[in-house]
């Protein structure tokens, strides 16, 4: 109960305080690690609508079902899997290179955890 008042805490501050706080995929790594899974669900939660401005390599490009646009599946650490993914239109997944780093900026739409490892899915992203 103390670490939820505390995660609170600190986003109440982050939030009100003016301060433009840098959100990396390492601290939420380390949160997947740390949190039990209630705490992780809470944790998670506070996360989405965040712009965050990350770079990761292309693990993979694929197209989509039902949909003209692409996925995009992005290595953030050196590890198996993938731990980023997002929709791009056609023209723009196809100039992707797999294993080429990228910085993207977009907003967190959901985190949740995939065999222990946080699994971040953005919308609206733009590629710098």
């Amino acid at each position: 109960m103390a670490k939820k008042l505390g995660i609170y805490s600190v986003l109440a501050l982050l939030l009100f305080s003016g301060y433009v706080y840098a959100l990396s995929y390492d601290e939420i790594y380390r949160a997947a690690d740390g949190y039990t899974d209630a705490q992780f669900k809470v944790y998670a939660k506070s996360l989405v609508g965040q712009t965050v401005t990350w770079t990761g390599k292309v693990k993979d490009v694929k197209k989509k079902w039902f949909s003209s646009n692409y996925e995009v599946s992005i290595l953030m650490r050196d590890e198996m899997g993938f731990h980023v993914s997002f929709e791009v239109p056609e023209a723009l997944a196809l100039q992707l290179k797999k294993n080429g780093s990228y910085t993207f900026t977009g907003e967190i739409e959901i985190v949740v955890k995939v065999f222990g490892k946080p699994l971040v899915s953005l919308k609206d992203v733009r590629f710098k």
